[in-house]
């Protein structure tokens, strides 16, 4: 009914003590399945590193018994995926896939730890290491990419025509005044 500090103690034998490995564990999660604002579904491949709250030890005991992190690795998973979707259905892919993914991810670990200290679990960071949009959506991004450079290269060009002509105005007017 109460946690043990470390070190030596004595105990009466009718006390069963159970042992809980509280050093920090990285577990991979595959298959995360996610969706975006714009009905998007996304697989990820996450990692994530995660150790028992020494100081909650009862609480974790009180859910899972003896049970190590890895043997509760689909309640983890769950949790991972669904509070990862809380947040991800307030981007867009191109969001999720690009230059929001660190806040994406950074609010994700906020729900995430919120919703797992509360059984003793401290997850301390996570990692989308593969996110798989599907090759159609892949695709669109790769052609709005490059649909996004043809057109900073036909600005460039048109700059660089405007700064020409203004050159040869101020030419033709040397040789005319000249």
């Amino acid at each position: 009914d109460y946690t043990l500090n470390q070190g030596y103690k004595t105990k009466s034998p009718l006390t069963t003590v159970y042992k809980m490995n509280t050093e920090v564990k990285e577990l991979t999660f595959e298959n995360i399945s996610v969706q975006t604002s714009d009905s998007q579904f996304v697989n990820t491949l996450i990692k994530a590193q995660v150790k028992i709250d020494s100081t909650k030890a009862f609480e974790y005991f009180s859910k899972y018994r003896d049970k190590s992190l890895e043997d509760i690795s689909s309640v983890l998973s769950a949790t991972i995926q669904k509070q990862l979707e809380t947040i991800t259905t307030q981007y867009n892919i191109m969001d999720l896939l690009g230059t929001k993914r660190d806040e994406i991810v950074n609010k994700s670990l906020e729900l995430i730890k919120a919703e797992l200290e509360k059984d003793g679990v401290n997850v301390l960071r996570i990692i989308l290491v593969d996110t798989d949009a599907g090759s159609s959506i892949e695709t669109a991004i790769a052609n709005e990419a490059i649909a996004k450079k043809e057109a900073e290269t036909a600005e460039y060009k048109k700059q660089k025509a405007e700064l020409e002509g203004q050159a040869k105005v101020i030419e033709a007017q040397k040789e005319k005044e000249a």
